[in-house]
């Protein structure tokens, strides 16, 4: 369905030096989240990598200012439509990535659970994703982005804020529910705030738009998963 690509006949060179210095930030600041707890901050690895970090964002910036292809185009943050949606996949994101990973050790060891049930109730998170994910993209386009954006995250806060209250002698069923709310809350934001970022940039930017997208999610996971 869609179009032959044209290539085109323009070179570019890949930002190497904004790769690098984007890497060796974010790996900074993931292991001072991830180890300042264990190690304390005025350890001597976590110092260390609060150093590099110090190093590596300055890099990062010089970097992106002189690159013709910038990994991080501070010309698409002009735009308060893409700045917004990235703003609000990243929040989305770093409030349950951390949720997700301690949730199966939640249900097999202080619950008792099985693999097949845990799985069964993990996956009740996606079903309400799998099956309005794709109603909130159509209604979105009819009703504007800002209802589901907002209402899907109050959703997916409220059902955070409920398993947050649930303790190990719970009703399972209550569990379940309070996980199908919070996928229904993340169908209505993901694809809609997906669809606001990619609507927000030029046609000849819309792979940078769509890296965008792919690296706040990963980040905030990794970020949230950290803390």
């Amino acid at each position: 369905l869609l179009p032959k690509d044209r290539p085109s006949p323009r070179r570019f060179r890949v930002d190497v030096l904004g790769a690098t210095a984007l890497f060796g930030t974010l790996a900074s600041l993931l292991l001072v989240v991830n180890q300042g707890a264990k190690l304390g901050l005025g350890s001597k690895p976590v110092v260390g990598m609060i150093v590099a970090a110090a190093i590596f964002l300055p890099v990062l910036v010089w970097a992106e200012r002189r690159s013709v292809r910038p990994i991080l185009d501070r010309s698409l943050f002009r735009a308060r439509q893409y700045t917004f949606g990235v703003a609000v996949l990243v929040g989305h994101y770093l409030a349950h990535g951390g949720v997700l990973l301690v949730a199966p050790f939640l249900l097999i060891d202080a619950l008792d659970f099985s693999a097949t049930k845990m799985g069964i109730f993990i996956a009740a998170f996606s079903m309400g994703r799998t099956f309005l994910a794709p109603v909130a993209g159509r209604l979105s386009d009819q009703f504007g982005s800002r209802v589901f954006l907002v209402s899907g995250n109050l959703l997916l806060a409220g059902a955070l804020l409920w398993l947050s209250r649930l303790g190990t002698g719970t009703d399972q069923w209550a569990l379940f529910t309070a996980l199908l709310v919070a996928g229904a809350g993340a169908a209505f934001v993901e694809p809609v705030v997906t669809s606001v970022i990619m609507g927000a940039v030029p046609s000849d930017r819309l792979g940078t738009a769509s890296a965008s997208v792919a690296m706040g999610r990963q980040v905030a996971f990794a970020v949230g998963v950290s803390a």
